[in-house]
């Protein structure tokens, strides 16, 4: 990473110093270099901080004084202790327990053991579904992938659905039914069921529902049922993150009709967000992200190459806007004035011009009504949550007038009512005046997450009788005096609709581990239904709804096979959208507080899950908590925040809570963002000991007058916490940074590392990205690489002759990542988690940067060097794992070949060969390599790890929770203590497809075909990884290298395809796209570095 001199800054206060002079640390007056290119705020200041860290050998508190100043005697009885712990004493010789095999008598019929089965099923989050297949083995649902045959899934997942499979076999779900508030005792469901008939017989029109929201046929059908046999009974429906906004703001324009919208990328070339996560955090995002990545495919034409652009204005960073080619950063209230603007400008008429704009924001807005009124027909424009009804409206309107309506969006019936404030404020009203007398709530969790000024929880109190059917027991839950085991979606039968309405089917593959009932079998029971089983209700609204015929069960295991019914989507809307007010906003006098949903527990309902909580957040890469975020510039200059963790007060109408703050380049000035969904309490022991008090609480400064966005006065306090970071992590030491800095790229120039241009200095210059590339001038092997071409590059042509024939057997693995189409979603890391037993460490591990993830996503920023606080930052994502080298560093320095080089180019890992000894990690340049430094699969990941004084191999046996075990890949190795982990391009799937493939061949060969292969090659793209499979943008790809019709193929032979560190002769399998920005022409200033550049790297 090069070095810049940035602007001198003599005699400049801590409190008002540019980022550039240091000023992010206790080094305020130093002068110091920033980088163009950098993964965090120390980095790019170079702080003494920051250089402190790279010479920290033992990063996390390690002091090793104490180990110098010990007498031999001790240090000898200390090391004898760390080898018994870490096995090491045992691993050579180890006695193995006494297993008892209990084998089938007989083979069930239509089961192979040790097959995997595929079953197409669904999720419902937030009243909208998602369709999913779920892998299961010998009866144990194991692994979620998307519906590739599904338009709106079409393959792919995201970090929510990849970890339900823990939450399906968390130990710490409900178990019994439960009754009592305070200490419940236990009991059944048929003595629940008489005493629930009983309450809403004679509740009369003192009976409520609340309810999740759901769009489900069955659970409409059965809510039908249910206040038909009570017709005094009301309906309630409640999720804190809602879209009430867009509904009502939608409703009006349509003229009182409930509309959708739905949204078509295939042919938009410019996109408009405001405040809107167009590509991750709306219904339908997964295929909004699939069709803007597949435009931007259009950068690889070989003539006339094309892409789209995005423009984003919101306050914090979102995926979206990380990936734009403009990005304006403002509060809440100022993208109204800016839509106002654009509305102006686009519909010809100063009416719609809501404020004043500051010279920036009016240049922005001036330039998007352009480029939108260049593409009519072409273009699309997209209001978030946050913007009220009447932005709603007037977006429609401005899609209307731009011929976007119709090709670019369309809009159907809307399938949720809305108004969830409204009825979470009614319900809680008629609570407090003693109107309830029995209370069903179904699902969610209002004592928690309700506003802050509606008091939920004290008009609970006042119910006589209340019943909660949930998956935990959480602070609704307690408060009820009936607490109902929820089945989870994979142990369930129901249905529900997706983004466009269309009716999936959910069908269970497992038997319901603690006696759990689904919403619709729950309100079978209370409606006094004969028939009560999910399946039957599924089946019989399936009859009702037109999906499968009565008596055709034909028709109706087609519909379960392939998971969902075509034809079922809500009817399409037509008519123009007017309207319904004039938009108003004034900017903030002094700071605003922006809700944001969590990308990790989402409202707080996936909390107890260990692989989200340690799943680094997108773009603070912070683990095990919320933060406050806060501009550089506001951090600096107004509270002489600097450094991160320091612990900030937001009072909102006399309530507060308080969070430690984190400094985020490209964050609107005066606003700080929080994630909602944290600091969740465990009501009871061993009943939510993950989520327990993780973060901080920010529900109660959530008021129902500032959903989104609020005033508040913020306070920095003398007080400051640790905060869990990734980003920091794997740092190399000062020679090595010095060196990285060249690598990673000089200013307006690339490295060796990112790599990126402009369309247009791509077309003028095609090779950017590896013309200067050159091999082997820094050797860390001890032997020559298996090279064949003439430059040192790696050949994969069968037919060459002098291809290295030891790595392309059959087959020659390779991957691709496209940074030009990674969001930095984060679904990868936790596919990969799920697919290959990695464990969750604990953030107390995640401290001393232990964390076990196979696959890192570094983010990093990249800034004007003028830009001293980083307000304009521009993001490039790059998801680094192993990078199976051909010529490994690691595999030379490991004294017992514990990893080796397999015949298809694979660097594999033997664990049982494994001793700790760690110099893989050290001699590996791209830093990708996990150590476990505990058994993490039997501590408890809010525990501190503890010595296991018996066999080491009996420690999973006798501490992992045997439900916990369930959810294991069977194909994959669950590693101890003491071993080294990586990456393996998922060779148990690359396996499970050479067996199906021989087999297939010597049937072939048996019958004596004549289509029969020479030699049993898997075909073209039939293995794909599992980050690969869940990514929704396509950035990764993988496959055999030898086939030309493979997809990695055509991927690495674009000519923006390159290596990562190509100068230390590794002969890299994975390979890197070079980011394609999209600016308009009339502003290739801004890029002026871009258009032509070349490729620098460290000298030998």
């Amino acid at each position: 990473m090069s070095q810049i001199i940035p602007p001198s800054s003599p005699n400049v206060s801590a409190s008002s110093a540019p980022l550039s002079s240091g000023s992010v640390n206790d080094a305020a007056e130093e002068q110091v270099t920033g980088a163009v290119y950098w993964r965090n705020l120390e980095e790019y200041a170079n702080t003494e901080a920051f250089q402190t860290a790279l010479g920290d050998e033992f990063a996390g508190g390690y002091e090793p004084e104490q180990v110098l100043s010990m007498s031999r005697r001790r240090f000898v009885q200390l090391m004898a202790a760390s080898m018994s712990l870490a096995g090491l004493s045992l691993s050579g010789c180890r006695r193995y327990p006494e297993e008892k095999l209990a084998p089938f008598a007989a083979r069930p019929a239509g089961r192979t053991p040790g097959g995997l089965q595929y079953y197409a099923s669904m999720i419902e989050r937030g009243g909208v579904s998602d369709a999913v297949v779920v892998t299961a083995f010998d009866g144990r649902p194991i692994k979620i992938e998307g519906n590739e045959t599904h338009p709106f899934s079409l393959g792919a997942t995201d970090v929510f659905a990849q970890a339900s499979v823990l939450e399906q076999y968390d130990p710490q779900r409900m178990r019994w039914v439960l009754r009592g508030e305070g200490k419940s005792s236990r009991s059944t469901w048929p003595v629940f069921g008489k005493a629930a008939k009983n309450a809403m017989e004679v509740g009369g029109n003192k009976v409520a529902i609340l309810s999740e929201a759901s769009e489900s046929p069955s659970v409409l059908r059965m809510k039908a049922k249910l206040l038909a046999k009570y017709p005094g009974a009301k309906w309630y429906t409640w999720e804190s993150i809602n879209r009430d906004n867009s509904i009502a703001g939608l409703k009006g324009a349509f003229g009182g009709k409930g509309a959708r919208p739905i949204y078509d990328l295939n042919d938009a070339k410019i996109i408009a967000t405001f405040g809107a996560d167009l590509l991750w955090g709306i219904g339908g995002s997964i295929r909004y992200a699939k069709q803007w990545s597949k435009v931007r495919d259009g950068v690889d034409k070989a003539n006339g190459k094309t892409s789209n652009r995005l423009y984003a204005v919101e306050a914090t960073f979102s995926q979206t806007g990380s990936v734009a080619d403009y990005r304006l950063a403002v509060c809440n209230r100022t993208m109204t004035l800016v839509i106002g603007e654009v509305a102006a400008i686009v519909l010809g008429d100063g009416k719609y011009r809501v404020g004043e704009l500051k010279p920036e924001e009016q240049k922005f807005a001036e330039e998007v009504a352009a480029d939108l009124l260049a593409h009519r027909g072409e273009s699309l424009i997209v209001a978030g949550e946050g913007q009220s009804p009447e932005v709603h409206a007037l977006v429609a309107v401005l899609n209307d007038a731009l011929g976007n309506s119709g090709k670019q969006v369309f809009y159907v019936e809307e399938g949720s009512e809305g108004d969830n404030l409204g009825q979470i404020q009614e319900l809680t009203k008629r609570m407090l005046g003693e109107e309830i007398e029995t209370l069903v709530i179904i699902g969610g969790n209002p004592v928690f997450d309700a506003p802050a000024d509606v008091d939920f929880g004290g008009g609970l109190a006042k119910v006589k009788n209340s019943v909660h059917l949930t998956t935990y027991l959480n602070e609704t839950s307690v408060k009820c005096g009936w607490q109902l085991p929820r089945a989870g979606y994979l142990e369930s039968w129901g249905d529900g609709r997706t983004w466009d309405g269309g009716v999936s089917l959910q069908q269970p593959l497992i038997l319901p581990l603690f006696d759990g009932k689904s919403p619709i079998e729950l309100m079978a029971i209370l409606a006094g239904e004969d028939e009560t089983d999910g399946y039957s209700i599924v089946r019989e609204t399936a009859v009702a709804t037109g999906v499968a015929a009565a008596g055709n069960q034909g028709a109706w295991q087609k519909v379960l096979q392939v998971g969902y019914k075509e034809g079922t989507g809500y009817s399409a809307l037509s008519g123009k959208a007017k309207l319904i007010g004039a938009a108003t906003a004034k900017r903030p006098e002094g700071w605003e507080v922006e809700f944001v949903k969590s990308g990790q527990v989402y409202d707080g309902r996936f909390a107890n899950s260990g692989w989200l909580q340690e799943l680094p957040e997108a773009m603070t890469k912070v683990t095990w908590d919320n933060v406050a975020i806060i501009s550089v510039s506001d951090s600096l200059q107004k509270l002489g925040i600097k450094k991160d963790g320091q612990l900030v007060k937001l009072n909102v109408g006399g309530k507060s809570v308080t969070l430690p703050a984190y400094r985020m380049p490209g964050q609107a000035e005066g606003v700080v963002t929080v994630a909602m969904g944290y600091g969740r309490k465990e009501q009871r022991a061993g009943t939510f000991s993950i989520g327990h008090d993780v973060g901080v609480n920010v529900y109660p400064v959530r008021t129902s007058g500032s959903m989104h966005y609020d005033d508040i006065k913020l306070e920095v306090t003398s007080d400051r916490q640790s905060l869990a970071l990734t980003q920091n992590h794997y740092l190399l030491d000062a020679i090595g940074m010095k060196g990285k800095r060249e690598r990673v790229g000089n200013k307006f120039a690339n490295g060796s590392i990112v790599r990126e241009s402009t369309l247009e200095g791509y077309e003028k210059d095609p090779k950017f990205a590896t013309k200067s590339d050159h091999f082997g001038t820094i050797p860390l092997q001890l032997w020559e690489p298996p090279s064949t071409n003439d430059d040192g590059s790696a050949s994969y042509n069968a037919e060459a002759k002098n291809v290295p024939v030891d790595y392309t057997d059959t087959h020659a693995w390779g991957m691709t990542v496209d940074m030009n189409k990674c969001i930095g979603c984060n679904a990868c890391i936790v596919a990969c988690q799920a697919e290959n037993n990695i464990p969750v460490a604990g953030k107390d591990q995640v401290l001393m940067h232990r964390e076990m993830h196979w696959i890192r996503t570094d983010r990093y920023f990249k800034t004007d060097p003028k830009d001293e606080f980083a307000t304009k930052p521009e993001i490039s994502h790059m998801p680094m794992m192993c990078q199976h080298c051909e010529n490994a560093p690691c595999e030379q320095v490991c004294p017992v070949a514990a990893t080796v080089h397999d015949s298809e180019g694979l660097n594999t890992m033997v664990y049982n060969r494994c001793i700790g000894t760690r110099y893989c990690s050290n001699n590996c340049p791209y830093k990708v390599r996990r150590f476990n430094y505990f058994d993490y699969h039997s501590k408890n990941p809010r525990g501190m790890a503890k010595p296991w004084l018996n066999w080491p191999d009996t420690q999973q046996r006798d501490v992992v929770n045997e439900i916990k075990k369930m959810m294991f890949n069977p194909d994959v190795t669950v590693r101890m203590r003491g071993v080294m982990e990586k990456c393996t391009f998922c060779t148990q799937r690359i396996a499970r497809a050479k067996i199906d493939t021989k087999n297939a061949w010597a049937k072939g060969i048996t019958n004596n075909d004549a289509n029969a292969p020479a030699k049993p090659t898997i075909a073209a793209d039939a293995v794909q990884t599992a980050c690969q499979q869940t990514c929704p943008t396509d950035a990764i790809i993988f496959g055999n290298l030898l086939n030309k019709e493979s997809k990695v193929k055509k991927s690495m032979s674009q000519e923006r395809t390159y290596p990562v560190l190509a100068q230390l002769n590794t002969r890299p399998r994975t390979q890197y796209m070079a980011k394609i920005r999209n600016p308009r022409k009339d502003d290739a200033g801004d890029h002026r570095g871009e258009i032509t550049q070349d490729v620098t790297h460290t000298k030998a």
